[in-house]
């Protein structure tokens, strides 16, 4: 959720033109999970037990009750509030879909009709354009070989090397409309090292991994690679810190952050439709963050 400067008649110590960002973790609701809700609670039912299954959600509800008190709470001026909401695709109907899952039961969505009705403007997060680009179908062979070795049981390294097929765009001097046509499939090498471990004391699990790849190649070498050497394009790091639960939140949580591709490494230019530069990307920069709840 993103705000906009106070309005003259509220004073702000803030630099004029800054704007500030409330991130607001949330948790699906049954609600949420539309047709999948049956088959999933049957299945939570039966490893659970239903009386965990209901402390559960009665805790999940409570934590929406939270938000929604803590929302309340602050002063904030909704006419200038634009509100994201994860997993909202941008389409034009993005009120119409609020609406339903509302109807549905949604806590979030909900929230949602709440906060537009004190002034707030929905927003989509997802945009098919800005994230995809159809490059046509890619069908290659490949080699693996994957090495890994615990010095203790706090440290251990992995060393990746793959081979296979990719594709390339000989040159970023093209237009965007021309793309698909200059791309073409190249047999390419990648070598990566992954480094992995726990934090005594603090249970704090971490990895970081690099893996080298050729500038130009717009898809990652091996890239169904679920072996315990997969890893990224580039220099990425991932952090999960366990955190102490409390009698609000019985369940066990940790703390999530995710950082890709860390120094923008791959990035290939074209001339997009209105003479822009566009950028081709096969991992893009990133910092991904989250919560994860332990029942």
């Amino acid at each position: 959720m993103e705000r906009s400067d106070h309005p003259p008649d509220r004073p702000s110590h803030r630099p004029a033109g800054r704007r500030t960002l409330i991130l607001i973790p949330i948790i699906h609701t049954e609600a949420d999970l539309g047709a999948l809700n049956e088959p999933i609670q049957r299945m939570k039912t039966a490893k659970l037990g239903k009386k965990k299954v209901e402390r559960n959600s009665a805790m999940v509800d409570r934590l929406w009750t939270q938000i929604e008190q803590t929302l309340e709470g602050m002063a904030i001026f909704y006419e200038r509030v634009r509100v994201y909401q994860d997993g909202l695709p941008v389409c034009g109907h993005e009120l119409e879909i609020v609406s339903e899952l509302a109807k549905a039961g949604s806590r979030n969505h909900q929230l949602l009709l709440e906060l537009k009705e004190k002034g707030a403007t929905t927003m989509g997060s997802e945009s098919s354009e800005l994230l995809v680009y159809n490059a046509g179908q890619l069908s290659t062979d490949g080699i693996r070989v994957v090495v890994q070795q615990r010095f203790s049981p706090e440290l251990t390294a992995t060393l990746n090397y793959s081979w296979g097929g990719v594709l390339d765009l000989a040159s970023n001097d093209v237009a965007l409309s021309q793309v698909r046509s200059a791309i073409h499939q190249e047999w390419r090498h990648s070598l990566g090292v992954k480094l992995a471990g726990d934090v005594p004391g603090t249970h704090t699990r971490w990895a970081s991994s690099y893996r080298a790849a050729n500038r130009m190649s717009l898809t990652p070498v091996d890239m169904f690679d679920c072996s315990p050497g997969q890893m990224d394009p580039y220099w990425n790091v991932f952090i999960r810190q366990p955190i102490p639960g409390s009698s609000f939140l019985p369940a066990k949580m940790e703390a999530l952050v995710d950082l890709r591709n860390l120094l923008a490494q791959g990035y290939v230019p074209v001339i997009g439709r209105d003479g822009r530069t566009v950028y081709l990307v096969q991992s893009a920069r990133a910092v991904r963050g989250g919560l994860a709840f332990v029942f």
